[in-house]
């Protein structure tokens, strides 16, 4: 019994003080609410205010947007009109430099184009007559240096007679056998090494002989009349390279018969009236080849001149004689750089009327056609005034080598070689005349 009623007290005292917890703990859960819910109540209110800020704030933005897209697409078009104009004067300059480039090219194209119709063999001897010109220089720069040596040596001799002043005697020998050897290289003359251009020229001149007779057909002259002696070029273009060039052609009869005729112009090829700086060589067969360089004048009281290198070569055939030549002439002083090149045939026979070959007494025809190309340097007004000086100076050159063919035929005709007629020299002859 005691023991139910100390379990029963026990029970009343737990739920009292379970009572008392829950009464007290009570307010504070409902002051934890109230609180709570206070502090709740101003969060929601401030979103509130921020959802209605945002609304506001998006009706007032779209006129802002508006206005920065319309800015931006100005912008835009500012700088595709600056682009625009950018473009158009760059296309303005551009058209200028093309059209510069353009004019450059033409007139490259055209130097080029005359360059390269210079022949190969016009350039050969061009670069033959300069390779001599530098090999003359180098020969004269040894023989000075000789002379150099020799007088630096007698120097030093002198020195050494003055110093020492003995063997005078012998000393005195040395230094006059070294004077004798420097005064003799210094008189020493130098002579033009030409024998380059003159061997090219040679070596041309059997290849040319083989194309004779097709010059002779190209020249027309089964057309032109015997005794017709004019010098009207013909212009004309090879085809090979389409250099362009002059055609001379002209055919005459002399009363004479082939040994005496063939003599004459044999004669009459030494150019014996060219006596100005008159230089033979001596490299050349003397009894068919002729190898000369001499100096052509212009008018009394000019000082243009020109220098002309000529190689003729005789070839004998049973009924008639050719003659075949190339010749280089070039311009002197003011006139330098201008270049005449000139390739010449000249058949000597009986006269031959259609295709009948009469005998020598009815005379000898001489037919001769050349080809002449002049070569001068492009550019300046001065260089042009310089090629229209060499062309004049070497045409009145041509006009008297006509006259000679002319007194040829007039010094003929006045003495009456005939077939018994006696030798004699024609250039004698053509001096006096």
């Amino acid at each position: 019994m005691n023991q139910l009623r100390m379990n029963a007290a026990f029970l009343d005292e737990l739920t009292g003080f379970f009572g008392e917890s829950c009464l007290l703990m009570l307010p504070e859960v409902v002051g934890v609410e109230a609180s709570t819910d206070s502090s709740l109540s101003p969060l929601s209110s401030t979103f509130d205010q921020i959802d209605n800020e945002e609304s506001a704030t998006g009706l007032d933005r779209k006129p802002v947007l508006k206005s920065k897209d319309a800015h931006r697409r100005s912008m835009y078009r500012e700088r595709e009109k600056k682009l625009r104009r950018d473009l158009r004067h760059q296309v303005g300059i551009l058209s200028e430099q093309l059209k510069v480039l353009q004019k450059r090219k033409a007139y490259g194209i055209s130097e080029c184009t005359q360059a390269s119709s210079i022949p190969v063999s016009m350039w050969k001897a061009l670069v033959a007559l300069q390779q001599g010109a530098r090999l003359e220089a180098e020969s004269e720069q040894r023989k000075l240096r000789q002379a150099v040596s020799a007088r630096t040596a007698v120097i030093e001799d002198l020195q050494g007679f003055v110093r020492k002043r003995v063997r005078e005697a012998r000393l005195a020998n040395d230094v006059v056998s070294r004077c004798s050897l420097s005064l003799a290289t210094k008189r020493m003359r130098v002579d033009p090494t030409d024998s380059i251009l003159y061997e090219a020229f040679t070596e041309q001149l059997d290849a040319l002989y083989a194309q004779t007779d097709k010059v002779m057909r190209d020249c027309g002259m089964n057309s032109i009349t015997c005794g017709a002696l004019n010098f009207r070029p013909t212009r004309k273009t090879q085809d090979r390279d389409r250099a362009e060039y002059f055609q001379y052609a002209w055919k005459q009869l002399i009363p004479s018969n082939l040994q005496q005729t063939r003599r004459a112009l044999w004669n009459v090829a030494h150019m014996i009236h060219r006596q100005d700086d008159r230089e033979v060589h001596t490299g050349a067969n003397s009894g068919n080849i002729i190898a000369v360089k001499f100096r052509i004048k212009g008018y009394p009281g000019s000082t243009l001149s020109l220098t002309e290198h000529i190689v003729v070569r005789r070839y004998d055939e049973e009924d008639r004689t050719i003659l075949v030549w190339r010749s280089l002439t070039e311009g002197n002083g003011c006139l330098s750089g201008t270049h005449s090149d000139k390739t010449g045939w000249c058949i000597i026979r009986p006269f031959e009327s259609g295709t009948i070959k009469e005998t020598e007494e009815d005379g000898i025809a001489i037919a001769q056609g050349i080809s002449s190309m002049n070569i001068h340097d492009t550019g300046s007004h001065a260089v042009a005034e310089q090629a229209d000086k060499f062309t004049e100076l070497e045409t009145n050159t041509s006009d008297e080598s006509l006259s000679n063919e002319c007194a040829l035929e007039r010094v003929l005709e006045d003495i009456g070689i005939g077939p018994g007629a006696e030798d004699f020299d024609l250039g004698e002859v053509l001096r006096e005349t």
